[in-house]
């Protein structure tokens, strides 16, 4: 078998784990630091704007990040590299880092829009040409934001694929005994 298989039947269940699973991991992480730092903030300085700041930049995370990387992972493991219990080990770790791939990327591509787009519109709607010194420090970092993704995520999206791949194999076994 190779890497991107697209001759196979396709089930989307198991890249829907998979996806679920990062994205529900993504959720929890930004709720802790949330949740911590409005605790901090409720017992040093109680400030309700910043407090209302931090659940907004905690919305902005969910549906900016943790969908589109999700997103991202379901549909490179539902179209392209699909995870089931007839490959190997090796092959579902190589699929999983490809789909790590494809959801950072994606992520890479909408921030990149998000950002380009936020920095004309607050030239135009500041009544001056568009910078574009700012469209360039856009570029450098959604490229940081690529990287850093594909370092921080990688491992959970590898352990949700193992994870889903070890209880297809189990099942599979289970069938045919």
């Amino acid at each position: 078998m190779t890497l991107i298989d697209t001759r196979t039947k396709r089930d989307s269940r198991p890249a829907l784990y998979i996806a679920a699973l990062s994205a529900a991991y993504l959720a929890a992480a930004a709720l802790i630091k949330v949740v911590s730092g409005s605790i901090v903030e409720v017992f040093t300085s109680p400030d309700l704007f910043v407090i209302g700041m931090q659940w907004a930049d905690f919305a902005t995370t969910v549906f900016r990040y943790v969908v589109i990387f999700a997103l991202g992972v379901f549909l490179v493991l539902w179209l392209l590299a699909p995870i089931s219990a007839a490959i190997s080990l090796r092959l579902t770790i190589a699929r999983a880092a490809l789909s790590v791939a494809g959801g950072a990327l994606l992520s890479f591509l909408v921030g990149v829009l998000l950002d380009l787009s936020g920095t004309v519109s607050s030239s135009l709607f500041g009544a001056r040409l568009p910078e574009f010194n700012g469209a360039g420090w856009a570029v450098v970092g959604a490229v940081q934001g690529l990287v850093a993704t594909v370092v921080e995520l990688g491992p959970v999206v590898l352990l949700a694929a193992v994870l889903v791949w070890l209880r297809l194999r189990a099942l599979a076994t289970v069938a045919n005994d």
